[in-house]
């Protein structure tokens, strides 16, 4: 029998769900000052937010991924989220932790899984598991 390689996640927690981030994807976790909101933006664009002196587009983790209304702009520690072609930073209520997991015991996503979900992780609640690429295509869709 062929062993599995073990899958990283950030499990980030925000609006009572807990988010397993595949951690190919997550650059760095940063507190940011509440982002400079951007006119006629869609709602879950929070704004931009500086990290070291760059602009950073900070998106509402609920929002985006699972149709949550979007949180007032406020001071926010993000998820920095680094992929080709993309860079966000996803805010979020807290980090839990990075774990490593056997991508066979993870439970097939259930019905009511917002649509980003491919699965999810066990833990109460458990972690519901977002894939890179359903991760990149949501954030894709924020450009005009």
């Amino acid at each position: 029998m062929t062993a599995v390689a073990a899958l990283m996640v950030c499990v980030v927690v925000d609006r009572g769900r807990r988010w397993a981030l595949p951690v190919e994807a997550v650059a760095e976790i940063a507190d940011l000052d509440a982002p400079l909101p951007l006119p006629r933006c869609r709602g879950d664009l929070l704004g931009l937010g500086n990290l070291r002196g760059q602009a950073l587009a900070v998106v509402d983790l609920g929002a985006l991924l699972a149709g949550d209304a979007p949180r007032a702009p406020k001071a926010v520690t993000v998820a920095v989220i680094r992929l080709p072609g993309v860079a966000a930073g996803l805010a979020v209520e807290r980090v839990e932790a990075v774990i490593a997991f056997d991508p066979l015991a993870a439970a097939p996503r259930a019905p009511d899984d917002p649509p980003a979900c491919v699965g999810r992780l066990p833990g109460d609640p458990p972690a519901l598991l977002v894939s890179t690429a359903a991760l990149a295509a949501a954030l894709a869709a924020l450009r005009p």
